[in-house]
């Protein structure tokens, strides 16, 4: 399956504001999919529907996909 995946921060300044990846349809295979694609997602989470998911997570076709790197602030 194709997904369309937001990224967001960093992510977003260096890859631009989505890709779109063939990947089996859980969120582990997709966040393994984007690092070999060069996308560092060793520690980020996935969002689906905007709500962050397990890896087990199955994904369906039509489901809006985020990638959400880790945040800090002061």
């Amino acid at each position: 399956m194709t997904f369309e995946v937001k990224l967001f921060a960093y992510l977003r300044e260096e890859h631009g504001d989505s890709v779109v990846v063939d990947s089996s349809p859980t969120a582990e295979a997709l966040l393994e999919r984007l690092y070999s694609m060069g996308i560092d997602t060793s520690a980020c989470r996935l969002a689906v529907n905007q709500e962050f998911v397990e890896p087990s997570f199955a994904i369906k076709e039509g489901d809006e996909l985020a990638v959400i790197p880790p945040v800090s602030g002061g």
